[in-house]
Formats: structure tokens, sequence, C-alpha cells
């Protein structure tokens, strides 16, 4: 279960290839959070208010687009079975912009995803896989 602002896309990157290795399922229900981690989930979930927002990546410490944290983010979005179009949406705004995927949105992009239901999620203890 993803909340927050975003991070590191560095950092991110290595978050959702282990979620993707250990076959984890990932939520976002209605804040904000790091689209990219979120990628990796086996089985990826969002809230009808969350606000899952894709960018460019910025280069440390600056504004300004960083072409090899880019193409990183694009060659991990492929890893994680986007489709070009998907990854060339992800990517259309500029570092201070976010595209915030809706569920409409991921269905026209060919990026799997199901709508959470927090009646029907497991508790603190549970978990998916």
């Amino acid at each position: 279960m993803f909340r927050g602002d975003g991070g590191d896309g560095g950092a991110a990157i290595d978050i959702g290839r282990t979620i993707k290795a250990r076959g984890f399922a990932t939520a976002v229900t209605d804040n904000s959070a790091c689209a990219i981690a979120w990628l990796g989930g086996i089985k990826r979930f969002m809230g009808a208010k969350a606000q899952i927002g894709f960018r460019r990546l910025p280069a440390p410490k600056t504004a300004r687009e960083s072409l090899v944290g880019n193409d990183s983010n694009a060659h991990y979005a492929a890893e994680m079975g986007l489709t070009p179009s998907a990854i060339a949406w992800m990517t259309a705004k500029e570092p201070d912009e976010l595209s915030i995927l809706t569920k409409a949105e991921a269905d026209r992009l060919g990026i799997a995803v199901d709508l959470y239901d927090s009646k029907a999620a497991p508790g603190p203890q549970g978990g998916t896989r």
C-alpha cells in the first residue's frame, strides 16, 4: 500500500523490481504515491480517489529533466510490461508537472489496474501475493 508524494526515481525502480520479484500486489487508495514503485505490482490496485502521477524524472538536486533518468524509467516501465504508448504517456510531462493516471486512462493505455475495494481488502496482518 503506497501513501506519500513520491520520492527518488532510482530508489523507486529498485523497490518496484523487488516488488515484482517477490510477487507482491501494489495499491494506492486515495493519496498520491510513488507511481514508479507501484508499477512493480504483479497485480495493481487503485482507489477511486487515487492520485498516481507520472512525469519525466528530474536530475538530482535540479528541476531539469534527466535523460539518463528517463531512459532508466522507460526501460523499467518496459520490464513491468507497459506498452510503448503507455511509456510515452507516462514520460510526457515536464519534471514539475504530473499526468494523473485514472482507471479509464489505464484501460486506454493497456496498464493492468483493478479498482481497490477497502471492504474486500485484507487487514493489516493480511496481504496479497
